[in-house]
């Protein structure tokens, strides 16, 4: 808590958004919500939207990526130039703690990583051809639809990614063993991650292996705790 007590004004209980001290390097500009109540810090790193004015797409998201990294992110995007641009203001909540309890992490550990899809909007999902899933995947945060009900009931949010030169199995091996992610699909040692975090994180494995001459992609979905058993040299998950 002392580290705390030299960035925040401790003596009195405050709801409410907190300017950072100059000597806070490792989130310049990064918004920080603060709930304390007297020397109690209760809650951390959640965007206050008390104006509703988003973070500016350029504004870091966590430590290491911006809003725009989450945001203008993948292929589709890319080709059709949509905007992409959240909605709800919780979205960006979401992209935020998705970013400090998994992609920061991650970074840290591992180095850069390549993200290959992160934030769709409901504009962006209509372009997407393949399957997806936007009541499932988190992908969308949490944007809702025309009735007001969220995409996705799942909350959070969810980005794909690649380690680059690093074999993601052994990458999703220690976010089993040291993140609380929710949901986590693992495509093989050199395919995207898909990972999500999640208010309450489940921390669900899913491999997606491809079976048959059509190669048909079926899941297993097993807890994080079995997913790290079942690893050994003998036993080739993909």
């Amino acid at each position: 808590m002392n580290h705390y007590n030299e960035l925040f004004d401790l003596s009195a209980d405050i709801l409410g958004e907190w300017k950072l001290k100059e000597t806070m390097s490792d989130y310049p500009k990064a918004r920080i919500r603060v709930v304390f109540s007297g020397a109690s810090m209760l809650d951390s790193h959640i965007l206050t939207n008390h104006d509703q004015n988003p973070p500016a797409l350029s504004e870091l998201c966590g430590r290491f990526l911006t809003y725009r990294d989450l945001i203008e992110c993948g292929e589709t995007q890319e080709h059709t130039g949509i905007s992409n641009l959240p909605n709800q203001y919780d979205s960006y909540t979401a992209l935020l703690e998705l970013a400090t309890e998994l992609l920061d992490p991650i970074i840290d550990n591992f180095g850069k990583i390549k993200l290959t899809y992160g934030f769709c909007s409901a504009e962006l999902s209509q372009k997407i051809t393949g399957r997806i899933a936007p009541k499932l995947d988190q992908h969308a945060a949490r944007e809702r639809n025309r009735r007001g009900n969220h995409i996705c009931d799942r909350g959070g949010a969810a980005a794909d990614f690649l380690v680059e030169s690093i074999d993601m199995i052994s990458v999703s091996c220690w976010i089993a063993e040291n993140l609380p992610f929710d949901r986590m699909y693992i495509y093989g040692p050199d395919r995207p991650v898909h990972l999500s975090y999640a208010e309450c994180p489940k921390r669900q494995v899913t491999l997606m292996k491809a079976y048959g001459s059509e190669n048909k992609l079926i899941p297993r979905t097993m807890s994080a705790e079995k997913f790290r058993a079942i690893l050994s040299p003998n036993n080739r998950l993909f």
